[in-house]
């Protein structure tokens, strides 16, 4: 998660001259907050204010710390006022003060136009980007004739870049030093993924085409929801001179994240993730991979609600086993329709059975039965989850003893839960055969969207056999089928 902030110093809205004294406060938990000593805007008391039932709304709020760093707050919304009053001797003074809430707040700059709030580059870490990379350019030489000698060098890794259809994603480094040498040095290496679009974008496009897809791929890689723990961005107008240099200004963003909870300090171990960039299929593809994920991922693709279902069941661990199990399904459903054959018969065949079928029919029922033949041409549900069964076969066959008794219990299942029928209770899975039924659902699910960036079945096979928790699925698999119900 980004790490939480407290400013102080004067804010003000863009082309006006009065000032306000105040705080600016950020947690993960409570988001942006603003508090001012008075209203922004020039000549509003707070009585004007208490009359007026609007919310006051600013696009862009300015601010300036007291050690001078230039801070630009979007989209602020007014929370509270509140008067105080105060005697001094026979009469009295108020002070009046005003909250807003802030969608993002970026440090570093100031845009006093939305319009100009465009990015050409965005630097992005996210929580286990480290565990996805697996790179350092740390070495430590402790083999020395006195043996009371160490050496510590740090080589920048080489860098990886990403060539896509939207512009390059690439992954870089950044070497850290601090402390000092008598109480202990502090040594340290981020990692990043530098993002350079075709195009300038706006923070909300940035978000939509490369922040949450990527957010995505890293999450499902590591087999942990991410956060963004830190984000920079750059402006083509925003730039100092340094030493004769021109140099493009650092804008920390800050923004408030649903919380995933806090990753712990070491790293994953591989047997924990799905894959690394140190996998070969993995590493020696990343340019498709990367360009693949950005364009289905995308809002406008066709893939969008398969990516959005899967990933709601990864990001939410307090999710009730049969909304796992629903959003899972619905996802294998979406995925079928969108890259198999919606129909069972060519459209002329199928009119023509149907009007037959309908004309057969006594009058009265004709109207009826039009209805119910209606999407009678389309793939059962059961049809669609057999038809993914056998395409991520190398997947997921291992993990279940009879594929005929799995497909129905998924089938028996979903309509359990979405028809809530009584009578088809007793066919559903639960309890244990639920957890895994629904575990070997997620594998399908996940290997239909490797293979939406290149992966073959069989690749997906090789990097979860790694795995821990996919190994101990292929354990399970003997105790899963038609022979074990009563």
């Amino acid at each position: 998660m980004m790490k939480d902030f407290k400013y102080s110093g004067s804010w003000w809205l863009p082309h006006s001259q009065k000032q306000v004294t105040g705080d600016l406060t950020f947690s993960n938990q409570d988001g942006l907050r603003l508090d001012l000593h008075d209203f922004l805007v020039e000549g509003r008391s707070f009585f004007e204010n208490a009359k007026d039932k609007r919310l006051s709304e600013f696009p862009i709020v300015l601010g300036m710390t007291k050690d001078g760093k230039l801070i630009t707050l979007c989209d602020c919304v007014e929370v509270s006022v509140s008067m105080t009053v105060k005697n001094i001797g026979e009469g009295s003074i108020s002070y009046s003060f005003a909250a807003y809430d802030a969608q993002a707040a970026l440090v570093g700059a100031h845009f006093t136009d939305t319009q100009e709030m465009r990015f050409h580059r965005a630097d992005i870490q996210y929580d286990y980007l480290p565990d996805f990379v697996r790179k350092h350019g740390f070495i430590i030489n402790f083999e020395t004739k006195e043996g009371q000698e160490y050496q510590y060098t740090y080589e920048y890794p080489s860098r990886v870049v990403a060539t896509t259809s939207r512009g390059s994603v690439c992954i870089s480094y950044t070497f850290h030093q601090g402390g000092n040498p008598l109480n202990g040095l502090i040594l340290r290496q981020s990692t990043a993924l530098e993002i350079r679009p075709q195009k300038e974008l706006t923070l909300k496009d940035m978000d939509l085409q490369y922040l949450k897809p990527l957010q995505d791929l890293i999450s499902l890689a590591t087999n942990r929801a991410n956060s963004i723990t830190d984000l920079l961005v750059y402006s083509k107008e925003k730039v100092e001179t340094v030493m004769n240099r021109t140099l493009e200004v650092p804008i920390e963003v800050a923004f408030q994240q649903v919380q995933y909870g806090q990753r712990q300090e070491n790293l994953l171990p591989t047997s924990k993730l799905l894959f690394t960039l140190k996998d070969q299929v993995i590493s020696d593809r990343f340019s498709e991979i990367i360009d693949r994920w950005l364009n289905r991922t995308n809002i406008t693709a066709e893939l969008k609600d398969v990516f959005y279902l899967f990933f709601s069941v990864l990001y939410d661990p307090d999710l009730s086993p049969d909304m796992e199990f629903l959003s899972l399904a619905f996802a294998a459903e979406l995925y079928h329709r969108r890259r198999f054959s919606n129909e069972l018969l060519p459209e002329n065949e199928h009119k023509e059975r149907k009007k037959s079928i309908i004309n057969g029919a006594p009058e009265e029922h004709r109207r009826w039965l039009k209805d119910v033949l209606g999407f009678s041409n389309e793939p059962r549900f059961k049809n669609r989850v057999d038809e993914l069964v056998e395409m991520t076969k190398p997947v997921v066959s291992p993990i279940f003893s009879d594929k005929d008794y799995f497909v129905k219990k998924v089938k028996d299942t979903r309509n359990y839960l979405v028809h809530k029928n009584p009578k088809l209770k007793k066919k559903a899975t639960e309890g244990e055969e639920l957890y895994w039924t629904t575990k070997t659902l997620k594998y399908l699910v996940q290997t239909c969207l490797l293979v939406e960036v290149g992966l073959t079945s069989e690749d997906c096979f090789m990097s979860l056999s790694k795995n821990k928790d996919y190994k101990l699925a292929l354990e399970r698999a003997p105790t899963f089928g038609p022979q074990h119900t009563s």
